[in-house]
């Protein structure tokens, strides 16, 4: 994904249009609309809207014309943006939205990635914690400090700690969390309460997981394993080396932990898949990257990891076969760290975006409008602001248990000082890393030390 990305650092500047290369890009901005429309007066509007995007008074300007917005998601939460989109341009019936939508994940990351290769990002691109740096450190996103210091857009009412996950390695603000988001433990409560088992307490370490687990095994149903097999992924990852105590990336965007920690890890997972707690290693590496058609949605295990705000999605399925009720736990937590990472879903500014007071109104609304907030209900993470968030808690109906558990979840996670991981540029190959030497491990193709000698390497390597 990285190597698409341009590694010109000279790329276009928004901030203050003083120096030599905000000169030249500006003047080539200039011929451009020269060459396109014709005439003095066309750069001069060009050099005039600059202006209004720097200073105290950055993004303040009118907020008319058009800018372009891409998103990933299907369905339900594509209408729901595109419903916040329809209140927006009531608000400002002189702006208009390009809305680009993207249904799947992947392919909106790999559109994204050609687009910032081009420096030709959408004016607003929806962005994610842990991919927020391949962006921010190729100056294909705008800063957007200045546009909080002059009140273009409102981050006030939100915890600090979800501010500062839109934070890029240099520190500065390159995209404002409207999602907060984070991986945990999700269990089937009516599966767990059947077997007689005691449910999993709030502050569980991660010995009491491994015993729960160990002793569920036995006493499940025919056809339903204790939990599923996720040595491989990486949110059970951040969470074992966070509640540790250890950095998970070092400054330099190296690992940051010792290879002795990873082995504990592994083996903590394989003393669970040797004993048959969890699915064997063939049903781990044929389960569908579908959440519908994962094993905690179909009933063939009664434990697993997923993101908090899929449990509404999880739970219908399983309520309409009758099989269990939902439940969600967090990662366990030390004194020396916590396993909650927040994995927060928010806006950025593309630096090539012309149009920044439209830009910025944008962000702040889709961030501060009652209105907006209400019409996207928190579907791809729970609304940062918190008085939103005390609200949509406060209105959500008894018809929607799994929606209420999930938004009192997350500010619980927020409450509880949660970790912020600064995730590398070329994420995607410590991804992949991590994947495939614990495959190796479940499959008996490597010993525990030889696959973390092999992650280290490999994922070390990436980050370079």
């Amino acid at each position: 994904m990285d190597a698409f990305i341009s590694a010109d650092s000279d790329g276009p500047s928004i901030g203050t249009p003083r120096s030599r290369r905000d000169f030249l890009a500006l003047a080539g901005k200039g011929a451009t609309v020269l060459a396109s429309s014709g005439g003095l007066a066309s750069l001069l509007e060009a050099v005039s809207a600059q202006s209004a995007n720097a200073g105290p008074a950055a993004g303040k300007g009118p907020v008319e014309g058009e800018i372009s917005f891409t998103w990933w998601g299907t369905g339900e939460r594509s209408q729901k943006t595109q419903a916040v989109m329809a209140l927006f341009e009531q608000k400002y019936p002189k702006a208009k939205i390009q809305g680009q939508p993207v249904g799947d994940f992947n392919t909106y990351w790999q559109k994204l990635t050609v687009e910032a290769a081009a420096r030709n990002l959408p004016d607003v691109p929806q962005m994610q914690v842990r991919y927020l740096a391949v962006y921010a450190t190729r100056n294909v996103l705008r800063p957007l400090d200045d546009l909080v210091q002059s009140g273009a857009i409102d981050v006030s009412g939100m915890p600090k700690v979800l501010v500062d996950s839109g934070r890029g390695r240099d520190g500065k603000l390159y995209m404002v969390p409207t999602g907060s988001a984070t991986n945990n433990w999700i269990y089937n409560a009516s599966i767990a309460e059947k077997a007689g088992l005691a449910p999993l307490p709030p502050d569980m370490t991660w010995e009491q997981l491994q015993k729960w687990l160990l002793d569920a095994k036995d006493k499940m149903p025919a056809g339903v394993y204790a939990g599923d097999l996720r040595g491989g992924g990486d949110a059970e990852w951040w969470a074992w080396v966070s509640s540790h105590g250890q950095p998970v990336f070092s400054k330099s965007g190296k690992l940051g932990f010792s290879k002795e920690l990873m082995v504990q890890y592994w083996n903590w997972w394989e003393t669970l898949r040797k004993a048959g707690a969890t699915v064997p290693a063939a049903m781990m590496q044929e389960e569908p990257t579908d959440n519908q058609q994962g094993y905690i949605t179909l009933g063939k295990v009664m434990f697993d990891q997923r993101p908090a705000n899929q449990l509404p999605a999880i739970q219908a399925p399983l309520t309409a076969s009758g099989k269990g009720t939902l439940r969600l736990a967090a990662f366990p937590r030390r004194p020396s760290g916590n396993g909650q990472v927040l994995v927060n879903n928010g806006l950025s500014i593309a630096a090539n975006c012309t149009n920044i007071p439209a830009a910025a109104a944008w962000i702040n609304f889709f961030t501060n409008d009652p209105d907006g907030a209400k019409a996207y209900a928190s579907s791809n993470g729970a609304v940062t602001v918190t008085k939103l968030l005390d609200a949509q808690i406060a209105e959500t109906g008894a018809g929607s248990p799994a929606t209420k558990e999930y938004l009192q979840f997350i500010k619980g996670v927020i409450a509880g000082r949660p970790t912020i991981v600064d995730f590398p540029p070329n994420y995607t190959a410590v991804v992949q890393a991590i994947a495939n030497n614990y495959s190796n491990v479940a499959f008996g193709k490597a010993t525990v030390e030889s696959a973390v000698d092999a992650f280290f390497s490999q994922a070390n390597a990436a980050t370079s």
